[in-house]
């Protein structure tokens, strides 16, 4: 399982195990500010 990260910035972006996901919630928070979203989707990797 994996987590598809899509920004406003288009800067998408695949991440292997929600461990690492955590520590960049903050990090994309900032990048977009208060009034934008980020969306992320589990995916299938193979």
């Amino acid at each position: 399982m994996a987590f598809y990260i899509c920004t406003p910035t288009h800067d998408d972006e695949t991440i292997d195990e929600e461990e690492k996901l955590e520590p960049l919630l903050l990090t994309l928070k900032s990048m977009i500010g208060d009034n934008g979203f980020i969306t992320n989707h589990r995916v299938e990797v193979n």
